[in-house]
């Protein structure tokens, strides 16, 4: 599959899962691309992270809406420490949003 998809706020991401329920969709992506706070706490820029390895950390998202395209909303997948998420608890996370999305539904 490995679609790649270029979305306005964390620019371009490659799609690892694409699920649709009921009319909405769900996209499990994968980007280099990292949100954060500024300091004042209301504008969000892009930047990238590296391990202390200085290697490129990836960053798992899960894209939602009615329709696909560059204006999904966005959920970030990290742990509860703050630390993103690897490929295989995020898949299952991902696996858990699409078996609770049935009752949703996505406004915007």
């Amino acid at each position: 599959m490995n679609n790649t998809l270029e979305h306005e706020k964390i620019g371009p991401c490659e799609i690892l899962m694409e699920v649709e329920v009921k009319g909405k969709y769900l996209l499990l992506v994968r980007s280099l691309q990292h949100r954060r706070h500024s300091k004042t706490g209301e504008v969000w820029y892009q930047c990238k992270s590296y391990s202390s390895k200085n290697r490129l950390i990836p960053l798992y998202y899960v894209l939602w809406g009615n329709e696909i395209g560059n204006k999904m909303g966005i959920t970030p997948l990290y742990t509860p420490t703050g630390k993103p998420k690897t490929r295989s608890s995020s898949t299952k996370a991902f696996l858990e949003m699409v078996n609770v999305s049935t009752d949703l539904t996505f406004k915007y």
